[in-house]
């Protein structure tokens, strides 16, 4: 019996290709169609004259096909898995080795096979793939097998080492989410800082402006949206006295998104880092009692004040004076924010 018969024997239908000897590749042009029908008698004794000789897998071969693991290591973590596949043919030459198998039904196209980093681990042949069996390694050492056939198996019930990046299974879509580039971390957090720095709004003492100026903040400075400005502002409503209603302060929040009287240019906060960024900002306020701007710049969260007006000292004088002086102190300009 010659040696592709006996190889046939083995495997059973199987298109074979002349390969040179100590060499991987076919020279055959079109070996690729080739087919059972043209493994004639004198095709197959051609295939002696010290050549090596590869198997067509896939289809043409009647669903034969084998998988390469480039490594004695990746080979045994495949066997593993798989312990009823070392009963089936492997053939092995240099390192690792192939696993024949003949699949009952379908099977992917020919793919190449990695480990989680990318690197190679070894390949699915099938269609349009060979495999040498028989001859010599480019190595120098000879193409061995353990003389058992192919296993007969259908292709899902094929284990695979965990993490291996499977082509025929699609990985998991990456799905980038855009977000507003800073660099002085996590925007909702630094307007959290921020807002943690603003005095509480009391109610009598400008509690109403105390809130507002949070507001303007959130929404206009660090240009939130109103649901993560709702966030950081339901926050700071808990150390209010009293805690705003969630009607009165959704009002707010809404006044502050029209409002466009401000020093900041909308969402410069989010968009340029302070190195002074846990220190108070240097805020243009407007009083809203005359609704006159104010010159009043304000360095500290605890004393966002607006400057009331003022009258000379000569102009009071008299009876209309003495009223002035006594009730004074106790009018609303002399309020804190």
């Amino acid at each position: 019996m010659t040696i592709p018969e006996r190889i046939i024997e083995r495997i059973g239908p199987a298109v074979l290709l002349p390969i040179p000897a100590g060499e991987k590749g076919p020279k055959v042009a079109g070996w690729q169609k080739l087919t059972l029908a043209d493994m004639k008698p004198d095709y197959l004794a051609g295939l002696n004259h010290g050549n090596n000789i590869g198997v067509l897998l896939g289809a043409a071969s009647g669903g034969l096909v084998t998988i390469d693991c480039d490594s004695d290591e990746y080979l045994e973590s495949f066997l593993s898995v798989n312990p009823g596949l070392r009963e089936g043919l492997i053939s092995k030459a240099s390192r690792g080795g192939n696993v024949w198998l003949r699949i009952k039904g379908t099977f992917p196209k020919s793919a190449k096979i990695k480990l989680p980093d990318g690197s190679p681990w070894g390949e699915f042949r099938a269609d349009g793939n060979q495999t040498v069996i028989y001859g010599k390694h480019p190595s120098g050492c000879k193409y061995d097998n353990n003389k058992l056939v192919p296993a007969c198996v259908e292709f899902a019930a094929i284990n695979w080492p965990a993490g291996l990046r499977l082509p025929w299974i699609p990985e998991p879509a990456v799905v980038h989410v855009p977000t507003r580039p800073t660099s002085g971390g996590n925007l909702i957090e630094r307007a959290r800082a921020y807002v943690g720095k603003m005095p509480s709004a009391i109610a009598g003492s400008g509690g109403h402006d105390a809130t507002f100026a949070v507001c303007k903040a959130l929404v206009h400075d660090f240009a939130l949206s109103k649901g993560d400005a709702w966030a950081v502002l339901s926050e700071y409503n808990a150390r209010c006295s009293p805690p705003w209603s969630e009607a009165e302060l959704r009002h707010k929040l809404d006044d502050a998104g029209k409002c466009n009287r401000a020093v900041r240019a909308r969402g410069q906060l989010a968009d340029t880092d302070r190195p002074d960024f846990q220190q108070s900002p240097r805020r243009y306020e407007i009083n809203e009692r005359t609704n006159k701007e104010g010159a009043s710049f304000v360095n500290s969260f605890n004393s966002y004040a607006v400057e009331a007006p003022k009258l000379a000292e000569d102009a009071l004088f008299g009876v209309a004076g003495a009223i002035v002086k006594k009730i004074e102190p106790h009018t609303e300009t002399q309020g804190q924010f």
